[in-house]
């Protein structure tokens, strides 16, 4: 009985054996294994359109721009601040820009620092955070210089 139970073990290890080569040597194939999720979500996405400062003008004198404070765009949001540049228009050079505070309404370009008989493109935008409005523009060109003191024009 033994010897039979010894030989029923020492095939059991063969067989064994023997599934685990197949298995090991078979080839992979793909199964017929699908999920099906018919879970989705909604929402509603508003798309907020940050308006340009209002009203923005340039005197005569070009030494002063005044603007309207904008609406907000959407409920709850923080004007932080406006971004004002310049720059000579048909030139490569760098604009010059300054952040002013949200409670501004009025600033000034240096007269002096404005080439005579040149255009300068002008511009205000409004930021709320990261966030910056379209450009409002205004064209100045500086015409005349008498007795050191700049004559401007001021356009759209």
């Amino acid at each position: 009985m033994a010897e039979r139970r010894r030989r029923l073990a020492v095939l059991a290890a063969a067989l064994a054996a023997a599934l685990l080569a197949v298995l090991a040597f078979s080839p992979v194939g793909q199964t017929a294994a699908a999920w099906n999720d018919r879970e989705f979500a909604r929402a509603t996405l508003t798309v907020a359109t940050l308006p340009p400062v209002a009203n923005f003008a340039c005197p005569a004198d070009g030494a002063t721009f005044t603007w309207t404070t904008p609406s907000a765009p959407y409920p709850g949001a923080v004007l932080s601040g406006y971004e004002f540049s310049y720059v000579q228009i048909g030139t490569s050079n760098t604009p010059t820009k300054t952040n002013l505070p949200a409670s501004a309404t009025s600033t000034s370009i240096a007269p002096s620092g404005l080439a005579l008989l040149a255009s300068y493109r002008v511009s205000i935008s409004a930021k709320y955070g990261n966030w910056v409005s379209p450009p409002a523009t205004r064209t100045l060109n500086v015409v005349l210089e008498v007795l050191g003191v700049k004559i401007f024009t001021c356009g759209a």
